[in-house]
């Protein structure tokens, strides 16, 4: 069964990015546009990894974190911050609040997917490039 990727993302443009990037993949991309709509998907599909955007006007990212990981189903889950601000600091405090990395704006597709993969696999079998080849970062 393919792994389940939320984002949880206010702004479609940046939803369609994941998406595209997502496309050639055996993921199944998920999205939810506010901060409670993403607690309710999660909480409806049980996703293997969550994207979670921090700067969103209904519930920041960091609410959102802090709701899911009060959650027991949610307490391993992968929640990886979404970005622009990516000081040393920040990155340090995003994962004492609850996150297990982040993924600065904008999104570099090979770190997403590598990011993805470590942390739900199928990435080496499943990603492509246009050629038909397995992708790589070289």
């Amino acid at each position: 069964m393919p792994g389940k990727v939320l984002y949880i993302e206010d702004n479609p443009m940046n939803t369609r990015l994941i998406a595209v990037i997502l496309r050639r993949t055996n993921y199944v991309f998920l999205n939810a546009e506010s901060g409670p709509e993403g607690i309710k998907m999660a909480q409806d599909y049980l996703p293997d990894l969550i994207l979670l955007d921090i700067n969103m006007p209904d519930m920041d990212g960091i609410e959102v974190c802090r709701r899911l990981r009060a959650l027991p189903q949610f307490s391993k889950t992968s929640i990886i911050a979404v970005t622009a601000w990516v000081t040393e600091d920040e990155r340090e405090s995003y994962i004492r609040k609850g996150f297990d990395d982040f993924l600065p704006k904008p999104v570099n597709r090979f770190v997403l997917l590598r990011m993805i993969d470590e942390r739900i696999g199928h990435l080496n079998e499943s990603v492509k490039d246009d050629t038909g080849e397995f992708a790589s970062q070289s």
